[in-house]
């Protein structure tokens, strides 16, 4: 995953630096906008949305008349916050900030007569930086930690909607396709024997609003 992280990220850079002999209707610019990050796991009531931000570059190839290929490469802040079951003085919430590089690569159909734009696609993810905090108290970091999956990939779908040929406004959903908790090796106290354990399966999902500058 990491090497295809790596391939995806020098053809988004290959089609930026191409951009000066572009046809009309290419466009690359920034990117930033409004994250509602959760997770999906089997306790999601007491699950609750992380509120952030995503920023970076972004690009659109014209590939038609009414298809695009769009892709970013974006510093996205993700993660949860669950409120506890049984809350003391000390803890009530447990926030977990969870920070990706990812880069979103969709298909973009734009129908007749509309500014209006709807696409599908893929999303990989590279886990930068992670952070729990269990409130109202402080929290810890353990980049160690060898539960978590440092890669992350999944589907996504959007909503767009061209203001002008430089503004662009997209609503998108993200979903992991794979649980971002490893299996870990557990030794039994008593027996010192080990086995293989796995959490319950716990997905990334995100809600973002961005606002995308384009330079032409």
């Amino acid at each position: 995953m990491q090497r295809l992280l790596t391939i995806l990220s020098g053809i988004f850079l290959a089609l930026s630096t191409s951009y000066g002999q572009a046809s009309l209707g290419n466009h690359i610019g920034v990117k930033g906008g409004y994250n509602l990050a959760r997770f999906v796991e089997s306790n999601a009531d007491y699950n609750k949305f992380r509120r952030s931000y995503s920023v970076g570059i972004t690009f659109e190839k014209q590939l038609t008349k009414r298809l695009s290929l769009s892709g970013d490469v974006l510093y996205s802040r993700q993660g949860n916050l669950i409120k506890v079951i049984n809350p003391s003085y000390l803890v009530d919430r447990v926030l977990f900030k969870y920070d990706y590089l990812t880069i979103p690569f969709s298909i973009r159909y734009a129908p007749t007569k509309t500014p209006l734009c709807l696409g599908t696609g893929v999303q990989l993810g590279r886990l930068i930086n992670h952070q729990t905090f269990f409130l109202p108290v402080k929290g810890y970091t353990n980049n160690d930690d060898p539960t978590l999956r440092r890669t992350d990939w999944g589907w996504l779908v959007s909503a767009s909607y061209r203001i002008n040929r430089h503004l662009l406004f997209d609503i998108k959903y993200y979903k992991s396709f794979s649980s971002i908790l490893l299996p870990y090796d557990y030794i039994d106290p008593i027996t010192g024997g080990s086995s293989v354990r796995r959490f319950k399966n716990r997905y990334n999902s995100l809600i973002s609003g961005c606002i995308s500058y384009y330079i032409k």
